[in-house]
């Protein structure tokens, strides 16, 4: 089985403003927003890998960012798993630095 195509985890800010979604796409390799309208925010979205994660743990510093702020999101696809699926040992590292919420998003494709 390819773990790297049934699960994918991605390290999120929930909540910049411009600027900082400029300075994250800038700095970050492989981040990216998305604009939400309504809001007038923005949320950022980086590969969760052991390149990216001192890169993240920098960005959450200098931009004095919260716990409310981010999240890890672990995206599994279901076609492509085992019954008991394995959480990639990067999301335990960074959770010993940034104790941020966990979210689980099931997809088909």
């Amino acid at each position: 089985m390819n773990v790297a195509s049934s699960v994918q985890v991605m390290f999120r800010f929930l909540s910049l403003n411009r600027m900082q979604s400029f300075t994250l796409n800038k700095e970050l390799m492989d981040a990216y927003c998305i604009e939400v309208e309504e809001k007038k925010q923005y949320i950022g979205m980086v590969p969760l890998t052991p390149m990216s994660l001192n890169d993240i743990i920098d960005f959450y510093i200098k931009q004095q960012l919260t716990l409310d702020d981010c999240d890890i999101s672990i995206m599994v696809n279901m076609e492509m798993v085992d019954v008991n699926q394995q959480v990639p040992k990067i999301v335990s590292d960074m959770l010993k630095h940034i104790e941020c919420s966990m979210s689980v998003v099931l997809t088909q494709d």
